[in-house]
């Protein structure tokens, strides 16, 4: 048994703190370029998770019966990074609605 078994998970949200500044300076000089970087990091994850799993012959949809990859497949933030960049996303369409100052017509 680990004694802190969450330490991955902080890990990889460190990793998405340290470059979370660099897109919101991105997203204040040109809002299209943040939005683009953030869509072709997607992209890029969704292969590569793709190649994982078909080079592993992982199952993305259930761990039965449990297969030791898939940990292995989880604790990698390329693989998380979807869902973080998602939520970045409606961030910044939450603040282009609500902020006059950053509506340039890209989610509106």
């Amino acid at each position: 048994n680990q004694c802190v078994e969450w330490a991955w998970y902080i890990a990889i949200n460190m990793q998405y703190f340290i470059v979370l500044p660099w897109i919101l300076w991105l997203y204040l000089v040109s809002h299209y370029a943040a939005i683009t970087v953030i869509l072709m990091i997607m992209v890029m994850s969704g292969f590569v998770q793709a190649i994982n799993l078909s080079y592993f012959d992982l199952n993305p949809f259930t761990q039965n019966p449990p297969n030791p990859m898939n940990y292995n497949f989880l604790y990698k933030p390329y693989n998380r990074v979807n869902t973080y960049l998602l939520g970045v996303l409606f961030a910044f369409a939450y603040l282009s609605a609500k902020n006059p100052m950053y509506q340039k017509k890209i989610f509106n």
